[in-house]
């Protein structure tokens, strides 16, 4: 019916469906291994490029807010499935202007039948595009659906508490920066959402590439033997094999691993026609 009701798919599915986007059956442990240098080098490329074609289609349909003309931050969060019985909360935050932040520091809090949660948010480098952070501490507690089909979440109250430039100067300077705002979250938890690198990215374009990888084996393997009248018993065992999850996460980051050179030549083509 809505999220919450949504909320009950198994953990074994979300687990599934976050180790297939994410490629995460290739690379194990590492994947996890959230402050290992070489697998922020060789994946964050990639994650980068779907999260920014991401965003590319949905920056118009958020809601932005300033918070002391340093950040802006969306009231409408957005869901992903996690671990537990139910969604995570995301907030979504980014640099108000082209200055990039080296670091930041924002406090979150909620009232929610008389118990105040808090938590803290920090993020290492923060641009224009938007980076969505998980608000684990903060209750998923439904209210109303409102007239976009978003459900109202109450009142939160937001303080930037830290923001480093590129010059090693923090903009806040002691100054109290806050906000009370409402909040709404989305309907549907996305599936294309993964957790890497202690923020929520969104893999679709990932998915794609490997959805093309899957058509060029078919082509090559299937099609054109049909053409050419050629034994199709073989091929069909190779192609299985290549359009495994397996296999297309091995291709992928095969072409994609420390540039993601592939897969952006790949979405600018696609964006030029």
């Amino acid at each position: 019916m809505h999220l919450l009701s949504r909320a009950n798919r198994s953990c074994s599915t979300d687990k599934e469906v976050r180790l297939h986007r994410s490629g995460a059956s290739m690379v194990g442990g590492l994947m996890e291994a959230t402050t290992n240098p070489l697998a922020r080098k060789l994946f964050l490329p990639a994650f980068k490029a779907s999260e920014e074609r991401y965003w590319q289609r949905r920056l118009s349909e958020c809601q932005w807010r300033s918070l002391g003309n340093i950040i802006e931050y969306s009231p409408d969060f957005f869901s992903a499935m996690g671990k537990g019985k139910y969604p995570v909360l995301l907030i979504a935050i980014r640099s108000k202007t082209d200055t990039h932040l080296k670091r930041l520091t924002i406090k979150v809090k909620a009232k929610k039948s008389g118990v105040i949660y808090s938590q803290s948010i920090r993020q290492s480098h923060l641009d224009r595009v938007p980076v969505r952070k998980a608000l684990t501490v903060l209750p998923l507690q439904s209210q109303e659906q409102n007239a976009t089909g978003r459900h109202k979440l109450g009142d939160f109250y937001i303080k930037l508490e830290e923001a480093v430039d590129g010059s090693g100067v923090d903009l806040v300077n002691g100054k109290k920066i806050a906000q009370i705002f409402s909040a709404s979250v989305e309907d549907t938890a996305v599936e294309h959402d993964v957790r890497f690198l202690d923020q929520y990215w969104n893999v679709e374009a990932i998915d794609h590439e490997k959805e093309s990888i899957r058509t060029h084996h078919y082509r090559s393997l299937i099609h054109s033997a049909r053409q050419n009248g050629r034994s199709l018993t073989l091929r069909r065992m190779a192609y299985r094999l290549v359009s495994s999850r397996l296999g297309l996460s091995l291709a992928f980051w095969h072409q994609n691993l420390g540039s993601a050179g592939r897969m952006r030549e790949s979405m600018t083509s696609t964006s030029s026609v």
